[in-house]
């Protein structure tokens, strides 16, 4: 079972949209309002090639788009139904069975009253066709009203960013929930712990507190969040200075790293020419 379509009523700032994560069949969603009436017909994929054949990998999907476009927001629903939390509006989910050929629609709604329920929305398909009403009668189309799209599929959500967010709000048992940040936990490590303890207690005796004031392993993570970067950078660019910012002399500030803009932060330490090379390789190097 892989996920091909969803279309979603309101949630945040996603409003009567529909998403297609990569199918042979475009998926088209046309919604009126007044009548709770949607359509939903199909298209041949432009060039449709299987990158994977042979493998064991059915389908990736990027989501690309700029800031505030609404990629978290996506990834949000997909944890949101999987945890089967009370929703206000609809959200229709499409899957597709590559082993049976079978398409399975999921209108999914909201199972707790607090919110108060919408009219249903009905499901309407064209007579003929690649997604049709003649498809449903064959059994080739399942529509599944108020059902978890997830109940019977595991879903693995993994996130850089340092956020529990799902943890406190979709409260899941989820054994495969990745949302508290990997790296994290990497990074906090016993001998580090002990390290940046005694070295807290060192700058509490002498009074030698400057930037960080209180007591914060966290800094530890970012810490090795900023040597990442320069790793990077190292690795793109031959500039001896990079290597030497890697050198087990140096110390790093440890201060959230975003605070700031990386070109800011490395014009201290990188010469222009080095920045020069970079950027033409990686546009987005300064956003």
């Amino acid at each position: 079972m892989k996920l091909v379509a969803m279309w979603v009523e309101d949630f945040m700032k996603i409003k009567n949209s529909g998403f297609n994560f990569g199918s042979k069949l475009i998926f088209n969603f046309n919604f009126d309002e007044k009548k709770r009436n949607l359509i939903i017909s199909a298209e041949p994929t432009a060039d449709y090639f299987d990158l994977f054949s042979g493998s064991g990998i059915v389908n990736v999907t990027g989501t690309i788009g700029t800031n505030g476009s609404g990629k978290t927001t996506l990834l949000k629903i997909l944890n949101t139904l999987y945890a089967q939390k009370p929703l206000e509006n609809r959200i229709i989910a499409i899957f597709e069975n590559e082993e049976t050929s079978i398409y399975e629609i999921y209108d999914y709604k909201t199972i707790d009253n607090f919110f108060g329920n919408k009219n249903g929305i009905h499901i309407s398909l064209q007579e003929k066709g690649l997604f049709s009403g003649e498809m449903q009668k064959s059994g080739q189309i399942e529509i599944k009203t108020n059902k978890a799209p997830f109940e019977n599929i595991d879903l693995i959500f993994y996130s850089n960013l340092y956020s529990d967010q799902n943890d406190n709000y979709l409260l899941t048992d989820n054994y495969l929930n990745r949302s508290v940040d990997y790296q994290t936990i990497k990074s906090l490590t016993p001998h580090k712990l002990r390290e940046y303890l005694r070295v807290f207690n060192l700058k509490k005796e002498r009074r030698t507190f400057f930037i960080e004031e209180s007591y914060n392993p966290l800094s530890i993570y970012h810490y090795d969040k900023l040597r990442r970067l320069v790793t990077f950078l190292a690795d793109v660019d031959p500039e001896p200075a990079l290597r030497r910012l890697l050198s087990s002399d140096f110390v790093f500030p440890i201060i959230p790293v975003e605070f700031f803009l990386p070109r800011r932060l490395f014009l201290w330490h990188v010469p222009p020419k080095s920045l020069a090379q970079i950027e033409p390789k990686y546009p987005s190097f300064n956003e």
